[in-house]
């Protein structure tokens, strides 16, 4: 006969319930990085389609200036993911500009609201990753990139206003 106490069968149980919910937790975590990283790339991709056309110098500055904030954050955030071994994007899904559409009037437009776009999103998906987590150092990356982005959101709001 095998006697078991009720309590070390409750006590399993909540230990059971911790992890899962750890587990849970850390699947949100990987793709919210993931997710941020891939909007990361494209904005550096979409930055160096700007730097290659031949719009004014102006706009190539903006450009060269969120490029490099972008690069920031894309490094702090590979080390977070590499510290808590999470894979993340490493390729933009950003295709190349066609090189007769570098010539268009309209393509600084286009560019310029595709990065707000990646910038939006990217800041979306690091506010959620700062809700979410309970990680302090992946929270403490979030905070800092979300202030970096909230810069080059107004910076690409105020580009897109003067090139109505």
């Amino acid at each position: 006969m095998l006697f078991v106490s009720c309590d070390l069968i409750i006590v399993k149980k909540e230990e059971k319930d911790v992890l899962r919910e750890s587990i849970i937790n850390d699947k949100i975590e990987a793709s919210l990085l993931s997710k941020a990283t891939q909007k990361n790339l494209n904005i550096i991709e979409l930055c160096n389609q700007v730097e290659d056309t031949n719009l004014n110098s102006e706009i190539i500055t903006v450009a060269k200036k969120i490029k490099k904030e972008q690069l920031e954050i894309l490094e702090n955030l590979q080390n977070i993911a590499k510290e808590n071994m999470i894979l993340v994007a490493n390729s933009t899904k950003i295709k190349p500009l066609k090189n007769d559409l570098s010539r268009e009037e309209n393509v600084r437009k286009i560019l310029i609201h595709q990065i707000k776009e990646n910038l939006d999103i990217q800041k979306e998906v690091l506010d959620s990753l700062l809700e979410k987590s309970d990680n302090k150092d992946i929270t403490l990356v979030a905070e800092e990139s979300i202030q970096k982005l909230k810069g080059n959101i107004d910076t690409t709001f105020n580009t897109l206003k003067l090139l109505k």
